[in-house]
C-alpha cells in the first residue's frame, strides 16, 4: 500500500574513499626511487660496481689485480684487464684460469718504457709452478694486460698459458 504524499527516497551514494595515503605514499616511493637511480648510476655510482680497471691504478696495482684474478679463477675479472689488443696468450691464461691452483708476484715491476711494464710471477698448476712474465702497458689512460709469456721460453719457442706444465 502506497500513501499519498509518501515517496521512497533512496540514501545518498556513500562518499568517495579518500586517497591522501594512496597518493602520499607514490609521491614518498617516486621520491626514494629518483634518489636511489641519482646515486646508484651518477654519484657516487654503487650500481655501475666496482672498474675492472681502475684508470688510476700503476702497473704494479695491475699486475696483483691479474694474480689475484687467477688466484680466484675469475675469468670476468681478468678480461676486464685484458688490453684490447691483448696477444692470445692472454686468451689462454683467461679461459684456462681454472686449473690454476695458485699464483704470486714474484718480485718488482720492472719498467720498460714510460708506457709498458714486466711483472714476474709464480704460477701453480697441475701440482708444478711455473715462472711467467706479464706485459703491461698502458692504453687509453688506464694500465692493461697485454701479454703473458713463460719465463722459461726465451729460445724462441712460443709462450705457454700459465696453466700448461713444462715437460720433463
Amino acid at each position: 500500500m502506497t500513501y499519498p504524499g509518501w515517496q521512497y527516497v533512496p540514501p545518498p551514494p556513500p562518499p568517495k574513499p579518500k586517497r591522501t595515503g594512496l597518493w602520499v605514499g607514490l609521491t614518498f616511493t617516486a621520491a626514494v626511487l629518483l634518489a636511489l637511480l641519482i646515486t646508484g648510476f651518477v654519484a657516487p655510482g654503487f650500481f655501475l660496481g666496482k672498474n675492472k680497471i681502475d684508470p688510476a691504478a700503476g702497473p704494479s696495482k695491475t699486475a696483483q689485480q691479474i694474480v689475484d684474478g687467477l688466484n680466484h679463477q675469475d675469468k670476468a675479472s681478468l678480461t676486464g684487464l685484458r688490453c684490447a689488443d691483448a696477444g692470445p696468450t692472454v686468451d689462454t691464461a683467461v679461459r684456462t684460469v681454472d686449473r690454476v691452483e695458485s699464483a704470486t708476484v714474484d718480485g718488482a715491476v720492472v719498467k720498460v718504457s714510460e708506457t709498458e711494464y714486466r711483472s714476474t710471477m709464480r704460477v701453480s698448476s697441475q701440482g708444478r709452478v711455473n715462472p711467467f712474465v706479464n706485459t703491461i702497458v698502458s692504453e687509453n689512460a688506464h694500465w692493461c694486460w697485454k701479454n703473458i709469456t713463460n719465463e722459461d721460453s726465451r729460445s724462441g719457442d712460443s709462450p705457454r698459458s700459465p696453466t700448461t706444465t713444462k715437460s720433463a
